[in-house]
This record gives C-alpha cells, structure tokens and sequence, in this order.
C-alpha cells in the first residue's frame, strides 16, 4: 500500500503484516548477524567445553561485537565495508577473539606502590565504536574500557571467568535500572 504524505513528496510506503519477504534488506541483515553470532557463539563454546546460554550477560557482549565485526568488516555492492562508508578508510584496529583471554593495562597510577603489576588477566569482550577501546572483563565481573591489550600466550581459557561477566552493553555495571 503506497500513501501520498500530503504538503510534501515523499511516498510513504508499508509492507504487508507478517510478511518476512517484503522487508528483503532487512531479513538479510538479521540473517547475517544470526550467523556471525552463530560462529561467535559456537566458537567461544569450543574453547571453554561448555555450551553459552543465550541468557548470559555474555550472549549480549557477542551480538554487539558481531554486529561491530559487520560493520568493519562486511563488504557491500559498492567495495566498502559500512564502517569505511562512515568514515572515510578502511577499519585498521586490532581484534582478539571473542572470549580470548588478554591482559589489560592498568590505566593511570598503580594503587600499592611502584611495584604492583601494570597487567591485569581479563576477557576480551570486544571494542567501543565510538572510541576504539578494548571492552574486557575482569576476574570479579567487572566490565572496563582499556586502551592496551596483550593476548595471555598458552593460557587455557576458562569457563569459570566467562560466567562471571555480570553486565551487559547497556548495563555494564549489571544493574537493571527501573525508569
């Protein structure tokens, strides 16, 4: 049905209820990102013998991240990716694996004295679009921004660290506000 928005020119135009095929882009856009979380989820479940349930905090980490994996890296019609059509140039930052086990700088001073580890063992979550930081989680639950990075070399990832990721994209702190 096509409608004619009266004072201008625009047609507005309304597919039929419950119709997925009508709405093609839209449809193939959410099957591309059910398969990037499908291979994210799937992947995450083979290092850690466990299966991820959709229900975890962790799940919303890995639908923001595959969404942010299409955006830099999905290629359109035109040869450029979503992210190089925003900004001018091809995404050049650095991505571990969803899940992974990295160390992450502690930012600023270093409570204890001079001697206290610069490193702290977290999980990679993913990475903030909007400024490029590295989102982890610390070993109590925690989810902070971090600007360094380094993977842990031959540490065994671990279940126990992912069921302990408490926030999620729009509540890292794991608290549910009521409005």
């Amino acid at each position: 049905r096509t409608e004619v928005n009266p004072g201008s020119v625009a047609l507005i135009e309304h597919s039929p209820s419950y119709d997925p095929q009508a709405n093609g882009m839209a449809e193939r856009a959410e099957q591309s990102l059910e398969s990037m979380v499908r291979t994210l989820k799937l992947g995450l479940e083979t290092h850690i013998g466990a299966r991820a349930p959709v229900r975890h905090p962790i799940f919303s980490w890995m639908v923001e991240h595959a969404a942010d994996l299409m955006t830099k890296y999905v290629v359109g019609v035109d040869g450029r990716t979503p992210y190089e059509r925003l900004k001018g140039r091809a995404y050049r930052g650095e991505l571990y694996e969803f899940g992974q086990p990295v160390f992450r700088r502690v930012s600023g001073k270093v409570s204890g004295g001079v001697m206290k580890a610069r490193w702290a063992p977290s999980i990679w979550l993913g990475k903030r679009f909007v400024s490029d930081e590295h989102i982890v989680c610390l070993e109590d639950g925690t989810i902070v921004r971090a600007r360094g990075i380094q993977p842990m070399p031959d540490i065994k990832w671990s279940r126990e660290l992912i069921d302990k990721v408490q926030g999620t994209p729009w509540s890292p702190d794991g608290v549910e506000y009521d409005d």
